[in-house]
């Protein structure tokens, strides 16, 4: 090893140039990580402001949209009744709410934070949403099946997915690592949903064909793979409260209906 400024004489200058270069490293190792935390951090703050200015809007008007079809489906599957079409249209109401408030927020907030990629998926959702009202006209005028009324909320929901995706992206990092599997698992809230509405109408009608049979079949299935897949990524603390909700309450009616079906049949 050279010395910049000559050889040391003495003991203790020798001890102290030692100990030089390993805090010099330890130094610049501490400057490194210190900078890519930090970059991650801003990226994440980044994005959660982006987040509660477009996305927050839109999972609320999601979240309203999927109540809805549970209630369409009971109108559909069960006789007319004054009391269900007073509460679909109290919920409509509230939708409505939801979706204009996610349609400001997304023509009326700062677009140039976005990436084209986002400004796309959120005037998707905006463009899904525009067939609402046709939607509810065939549900009032009881023109579609309970099941094609879950379908057709169904598809309304799903560019929602695109948008919680595009602006929770995190380039690199655990952060970014654990980000994306949580974000994997948000289709998992919708399956458990759209199985609700399923159930729902299953219920009002008082019976199950093999088509609707199947298409809840289908629903509970694509939401074991993405709990199969995803799940055992999670965080241990995360993972515990997951498998504690899929031991819940909103479980238990699926199977009771999956299981009475295939006794009759």
């Amino acid at each position: 090893m050279r010395w910049p400024l000559g050889r040391p004489t003495t003991v203790r200058a020798r001890i102290v140039a030692l100990a030089l270069a390993p805090a010099v490293a330890l130094t610049a190792l501490w400057s490194f990580a210190m900078v890519s935390v930090t970059a991650e951090l801003r990226a994440l703050i980044r994005l959660q402001g982006v987040y509660d200015d477009f996305g927050t809007p839109v999972d609320t008007a999601v979240g309203q949209i999927q109540i809805e079809r549970r209630l369409s489906a009971a109108y559909l599957g069960g006789r007319p009744d004054p009391a269900a079409a007073a509460g679909l249209l109290a919920q409509q109401r509230r939708t409505d709410r939801a979706v204009d408030a996610m349609r400001d927020a997304i023509r009326d907030g700062d677009r140039g934070r976005l990436s084209d990629r986002q400004r796309q998926t959120l005037d998707a959702m905006v463009t899904a949403t525009g067939r609402l009202e046709s939607l509810r006209g065939q549900v009032l005028s009881r023109k579609i099946s309970w099941d094609g009324a879950v379908a057709g909320y169904s598809a309304l929901v799903e560019p929602g997915f695109d948008v919680e995706s595009t602006l929770t992206a995190l380039q690199a990092g655990q952060l970014a690592r654990e980000s994306q599997v949580v974000i994997e698992l948000v289709p998992v809230r919708e399956f458990v949903s759209r199985e609700d509405a399923l159930v729902a109408g299953a219920r009002a009608a008082g019976r199950l064909t093999d088509a609707q049979y199947g298409t809840l079949t289908a629903t509970v299935e694509d939401r074991r793979v993405f709990e199969r897949t995803y799940v055992p990524d999670l965080p241990a603390d995360s993972r515990a409260l997951f498998e504690a909700f899929q031991r819940g309450a909103l479980h238990r009616p699926q199977q009771r209906v999956l299981a009475a079906h295939q006794r009759a049949v």
